[in-house]
């Protein structure tokens, strides 16, 4: 499977996930990458604000394809969350042009079990939306110019 290498920033975040994540690619998963709504990232931006678990902070240092070409960081969001019995979930996205695109899932057996059953990609996702007190932790990574 193709994997996308993203170098976090950040002692706090490098600390709970590590310094280095390798995120599945979604094409090998479930066949395309998946377009969301900028409204989506900005209700999870929100949270910030509203919730003591929801946290945007560190940064991306580097990203590279699965290539092995650099990324732009400035163009990679990446969400993070730790669910309350401990497990760990993490969404790469991508700003092309006028769209957003998840492109990446972590951890590896997270992006197993998306693979088995494109349900988990979207339980998961909809979860950190819909219920943030079911969350231990939920972290909103940018890199801004």
């Amino acid at each position: 499977m193709r994997e996308w290498s993203v170098i976090l920033e950040g002692e706090e975040v490098c600390t709970k996930y590590g310094p280095e994540l390798t995120f599945i690619d979604l094409r090998d998963l479930i066949g395309e990458f998946r377009r969301i709504k900028w409204e989506l990232l900005a209700i999870l931006t929100s949270y910030i604000e509203r919730y003591n678990n929801y946290h945007a902070g560190g940064s991306v240092k580097q990203a590279f394809s699965p290539e092995q070409q650099e990324v732009n960081k400035e163009f990679i969001t990446i969400l993070l969350g730790e669910s309350k019995d401990g497990s760990k979930y993490g969404f790469l996205i991508a700003r092309t042009g006028g769209d957003m695109l998840i492109i990446g899932v972590w951890p590896e057996h997270y992006a197993e079990n998306v693979k088995e059953s494109e349900r988990a990609f979207h339980e998961t996702f909809t979860a950190m939306i819909e219920n943030p007190e079911n969350w231990e932790r939920i972290d909103i990574i940018t890199t801004e110019k």
